[in-house]
Formats: C-alpha cells, structure tokens, sequence
C-alpha cells in the first residue's frame, strides 16, 4: 500500500478502509505540517489545522478532487482555507478580548474558604456534642447559647414546650 500512487490508495480510502488512510496521512502529514506552520506560525495552531485537514478529508472522501494523481493540491487547499479561517478566529477573539473592561482587583478568597472549612469543622463538633447531651439539657444549650436567647426567653420558651 505504500508505493501505491495517492490516486489509487484513496480509492481504498473512499470505499472505506482505515488501513489505505493510514498510509495517506503518514505520507502527507509532514507536508502539511509544514505548510499549516507557514501560515500559522505556531506549533499547536498548525497541529489542529492538519488535523481539521485529515478529518475533513476523510469526511469529505466520497467528494474530494486528485489532480495529476495526487490529492496534495487538494488537501494544501484546504490547508490554507483552514488556517485563514483559524486565525481569523483569533483575531476575532483577540478583538473582542480588547473591548472587555479590565478585570477588578479581587481580593484573595482564601481567608474565606479557610473560615467557611473552619466553620464547617466547628458545626459538625457542636453538633455531634449536641447530640451527646441529654434532650432537656440540649434544648436549654440550644436556646441559650446556639440561638443566644436572654435566660428569661429561653425559660419562657421551656415553659411553653412543656405544657401539656
């Protein structure tokens, strides 16, 4: 399958075989590495332009045009199509980044978070010692100390739950 010419090695592509398109992107993925590059001029931008290329080009199989035997000018086409569309995208997200406000200062939310853990850690050990107390002892240390109500109220309160 290797020494096949790209004309009838996509012809196995076309009716499906996985195999005949290995052996086409490793043959042509250097090329368009390189050119992606040049018109990208970035590393991880060319990456994701050949591979929109090759996906394209196996989505595309029933459709795709081999001139003179190859099917490299087609696919540096596309190559070139996708990359101006990618960094037009980009400079599209570019300008829009600009016209944003500028970020505000923030404080550090850390001193919070510490204090919300803290607090959580601080309600799970009063409650388990709520827990350990005896009913009528737990609802005078809830009315007094956890709901801070003045002695009077929470015997007023006390007095109120106990009448039959």
């Amino acid at each position: 399958m290797e020494q096949e010419s790209d004309a009838t090695l996509w012809l196995k592509v076309r009716s499906g075989t996985e195999r005949a398109f290995a052996v086409f992107y490793n043959r042509h993925r250097a090329c368009l590495f390189r050119a992606a590059l040049r018109h990208t001029g970035n590393t991880a931008d060319a990456e994701d332009v050949v591979a929109i290329v090759l996906g394209e080009a196996w989505r595309l199989r029933e459709r795709t045009r081999i001139v003179d035997g190859s099917l490299l000018p087609w696919l540096l086409a596309v190559t070139r199509n996708v990359a101006s569309n990618q960094i037009r995208s980009q400079r599209r997200y570019e300008r829009m980044l600009a016209r944003l406000p500028s970020p505000q200062f923030q404080e550090d939310h850390a001193e919070y978070v510490d204090a919300f853990l803290d607090g959580q850690l601080c309600r799970r050990l009063l409650a388990q010692a709520l827990d350990s107390l005896v009913p009528g002892d737990r609802v005078v240390v809830e009315l007094c100390l956890v709901s801070e109500l003045p002695l009077a109220a929470a015997a007023a309160a006390l007095i109120f739950r106990w009448e039959p």
